[in-house]
């Protein structure tokens, strides 16, 4: 019998890789691979061409997820599957000021 934390990684990956991309599922694919701290501080779009059009909630975290940018990309096509996401762009983070 194989360990629970064996079976999950993989059960994971071909659950996500089954199927075409969709927003939900990449939802949950970017939750997964940024953990939920990031998750609730940025969100996602999935765009038909392959592109991830990252948002995050304020400058403060767009540096933070520009830095970590590559790592997040290639952790994200790890789960999800090569040529699944063809680029991760991160989007201008909502500005504050006075309208």
């Amino acid at each position: 019998m194989e360990p629970l934390n064996a079976v999950l990684p993989r059960a994971l990956r071909q659950l996500l890789r089954s199927g075409p991309m969709d927003q939900e599922k990449l939802a949950f694919a970017w939750t997964a691979t940024v953990g939920p701290a990031i998750a609730r501080a940025t969100s996602v779009r999935w765009r038909g061409d392959g592109t991830v059009e990252v948002t995050a909630c304020d400058e403060a975290w767009g540096r933070e997820i520009a830095r970590d940018l590559p790592e997040i990309a290639r952790r994200l096509e790890a789960l999800v599957g090569a040529g699944v996401v063809k680029d991760v762009r991160l989007a201008s983070p909502p500005r504050r000021g006075r309208a």
